[in-house]
């Protein structure tokens, strides 16, 4: 298969993903009375994937595995812990960046 066949793969899947992740958003807001938690949720998912786009791109990351091990313990770190104390799980996801980052940079 040619690179511009897969990168065209790629893209659907992704669009395919980001349909799922709106209607996950829309479900969430009418079963929790109009709860916006979902639709936060979502928009923090596409941020650490643009992030983690921006570490493959630059060659922080080299390995898929590693790439793959990042992306896991991103969307762990959204939900770990649960929608009381949701924003602690975003800022422990960013403090995590910001120290992968900085080790890379340093």
């Amino acid at each position: 298969m040619n690179p511009k066949a897969k990168k065209i793969i790629t893209l659907v899947l992704y669009l395919c993903s980001l349909g799922v992740m709106a209607v996950y958003s829309f479900v969430i807001y009418k079963l929790m009375n109009k709860s916006y938690l979902g639709v936060v949720t979502s928009v923090a998912i596409v941020v650490t994937d643009v992030i983690l786009f921006l570490y493959a791109y630059s060659g922080l990351t080299t390995s898929p595995a590693n790439l793959a091990f990042k992306a896991i313990i991103s969307r762990l770190l959204l939900i770990v812990y649960g929608d009381q104390y949701w924003i602690y799980g975003y800022y422990t996801l960013y403090l995590y960046y910001a120290f992968v980052l900085s080790h890379k940079i340093g």
